[in-house]
């Protein structure tokens, strides 16, 4: 039997008549057009005879659905004007007119089964080919794996190992052992043309953008050419999920281009997204709020660069920077609105975003990781006198000096031993000149050397003057039984109680610090406090699975 719709001469009405009289004696439906199917359901006999009584109606009347025919209603005429525009619409395999393929307007001829030939699908096609002629392999896409990441951040080891570049690392390595596909995109500042290079770290597939640092980075402008690259990326390899651990060097923008085809979390380590200042202090106040938080941002940053800002007013180029800083904080803000959910290490900075304009309710908290050490014990019961130790980079803002000049006024005889790079040389110079006997300096160390650092020492000591949205070094001391004084201010409060497991004193108090140290000069003392510094945190096994409980989350509300 014809389709419906199609016309039909005597031959179809016939062969309709034959099977509505079978379907009286074996129940042979015409409704599913084939006369040799057999259904035993009378139900279906209503419809068959409508079947029939459209097959015998005008051409006109072949239109009518075969439900509106049982019900008995009139069977619809199509209007003039929807014949006049079906009779419009190109022939198959022909364009419509002023389409780009369109015969003088714009391109050659082009046949419908170009259309599925455009770039993207080709990418899309070539790039499924090759997995599925690699097969499977750790660090690697492939979509019999429970979640495929995309992992993007402004650095990668070995070339940068700050913090959150080691996090990612970490993060990458252990989802790949999970069984998860893993891909990286991250940013290198080198001198020269911008370029881009693939390569392997560790089996971690690792795409990297390698690029001048702009002059104006704390202005944090587009890239499009990172853009271009992310929706490469994506488009060769289909993740579930992308997670951008930070925005330096991308901009923020690189947030849009990943929500707008994947499900998307940005991890907020820091207060880039806030201020040009990455780490800023109690005095760093943004006493406006809205439209016009960029306007503290321009305080806090152009002034404390006066020679860079007297050159902008000498070049005339001082409003366009003002509307710069105004502009930067609504970019992040709308940008961290397209994403599908964010992650903090810590309740301070949540509570900071939230104020900054970013819904508490999307936001979640999960600690950073760090490498569980049994406590040791042996220190502090036989080490006379006590050994404080500092861990962490020689910075200003991380108050280096004023734990120098605190440790000299304490006076007991203690030894302070400092672990770190100098980030400022000039500043490591004066440190060195301004260290007093039973002070000294070991320089940077490796991770393997981690559990060494910690036992050598019997106190941690973190002075911070700016806000710590996380300290790690903090955790890594209290796993190891240490006890820690630290500066109330930022995170660190949630991680240090005062004369439980530690100490805490005012940012820049160097007087209130050099008593914390002095109370806890006895042994006894620092035993006193050592049951309970081993805090419960994350390891790195149980972080990659708060997050891949969050990545099935966000693949699940994206596509339900």
């Amino acid at each position: 039997m014809r389709q419906h719709g199609a016309p039909a001469g005597d031959d179809g009405v016939q062969r309709a008549e034959r099977c509505s009289e079978h379907l009286a004696v074996a129940g042979t439906d015409p409704a599913l057009r084939d006369s040799r199917r057999v259904v035993r359901d009378p139900d279906q006999l209503p419809r068959a005879r409508a079947d029939l009584r459209r097959l015998r109606a005008p051409p006109r009347a072949r239109n009518a659905s075969p439900d509106a025919a049982v019900a008995g209603d009139p069977a619809p005429r199509r209007s003039r004007r929807r014949r006049r525009r079906r009779s419009a619409l190109p022939a198959p395999g022909r364009p419509r007119p002023g389409h780009p393929g369109a015969r003088g307007r714009g391109g050659p001829r082009v046949l419908r089964g170009d259309l599925l030939r455009t770039p993207a699908v080709r990418r899309r096609r070539a790039g499924r080919a090759a997995r599925q002629a690699r097969g499977p392999r750790p660090g690697c896409f492939d979509h019999g794996l429970t979640v495929d990441v995309l992992l993007v951040a402004h650095g990668y080891p070995p070339d940068r190992r700050g913090g959150t570049e080691l996090l990612t690392a970490g993060l990458a390595d252990e989802l790949a052992r999970a069984g998860h596909g893993v891909r990286v995109l991250a940013a290198a500042g080198v001198a020269g043309n911008p370029q881009v290079r693939d390569t392997t770290v560790e089996s971690i597939p690792v795409r990297l953008l390698e690029r001048p640092v702009p002059a104006d980075y704390q202005l944090a402008r587009a890239d499009a050419g990172a853009q271009r690259q992310l929706e490469l990326l994506i488009e060769e390899e289909r993740p579930d999920v992308v997670h951008v651990q930070h925005t330096l060097f991308l901009g923020p923008e690189i947030i849009g281009t990943a929500s707008r085809r994947a499900a998307t979390v940005v991890s907020l380590h820091d207060f880039w997204a806030q201020c040009p200042l990455v780490h800023t202090g109690p005095r760093d106040h943004h006493p406006v709020r809205g439209d016009w938080w960029g306007a503290a941002c321009f305080m806090h940053y152009e002034l404390r660069h006066p020679l860079q800002l007297l050159g902008e007013v000498a070049r005339g180029s001082l409003g366009a920077t003002v509307k710069a800083h105004l502009e930067r904080p609504r970019r992040f803000r709308r940008e961290l609105g397209t994403a599908d959910a964010l992650v903090v290490p810590s309740a301070f900075l949540r509570d900071s975003f939230v104020r900054f304009g970013v819904p508490e309710s999307r936001i979640d908290v999960i600690p950073n990781p760090v490498a569980v050490t049994p406590p040791s014990t042996e220190r502090a019961s036989n080490s006379v006198p006590v050994r404080f130790g500092y861990v962490g980079a020689l910075a200003p803002h991380k108050g280096v000096h004023v734990l120098l000049d605190a440790f000299a006024a304490a006076g007991d005889g203690a030894e302070l031993h400092v672990f770190g790079a100098a980030e400022d040389p000039a500043y490591a110079e004066r440190l060195r000149q301004r260290a007093t006997d039973g002070v000294v300096f070991h320089g940077s160390f490796d991770g393997a050397r981690r559990d060494e650092v910690y036992a050598s020492f019997d106190v941690l000591v973190v002075p911070s003057l700016v806000h710590e949205t996380f300290s790690l070094v903090t955790l890594e001391a209290q796993t190891a039984g240490k006890p820690v004084i630290a500066s109330r201010v930022g995170a660190l409060p949630e991680l240090v109680r005062d004369r439980v497991n530690g100490r805490l004193v005012r940012p820049g108090d160097g007087r209130g610090l050099a008593a914390a140290i002095g109370s806890l000069g006895d042994p006894e003392a620092v035993h006193r406090l050592r049951p309970q510094a081993a805090a419960g945190v994350l390891d790195l096994p149980a972080y990659a699975e708060r997050l891949t409980q969050l990545y099935e989350r966000v693949r699940a509300k994206r596509n339900p």
